[in-house]
């Protein structure tokens, strides 16, 4: 996946599609954000440490993930797997900021 004019067009179309759409709804990538190979290994190692290998996680779609399922996406890069990096960064962030902790104390 790549971005401006060596972006995947089976997955994003053509510039030309994009400027025939409104302006609010052109294609854009979903997720830009890319992380470093560390941040990735840190996600992977937290997924390892914490979830039992018979667990499966499902989403919105009906599609379940065993916990190597998750792992591999992530280290594909692909927007489900950088999805769970956003997701547990996000968490490491309230958790560092207290945020987490005070969102758990008014339960």
């Amino acid at each position: 996946m790549g971005f401006g004019i060596f972006r995947d067009k089976k997955e994003f179309g053509t510039w030309q599609e994009d400027f025939k759409k409104p302006k609010g709804d052109r294609t854009i990538m979903k997720n830009k954000k890319s992380y470093s190979k560390a941040i990735e290994e840190l996600v992977i190692t937290r997924i390892e440490s914490q979830l039992p290998g018979e667990l499966k996680l499902f989403v919105g779609n009906g599609k379940s993930f065993t916990k190597d399922e998750i792992i591999y996406h992530i280290r594909c890069g692909d927007e489900f797997g950088k999805s769970i990096v956003d997701a547990q960064m996000d968490f490491l962030k309230a958790v560092s900021e207290g945020t987490f902790m005070k969102a758990m104390l008014e339960v």
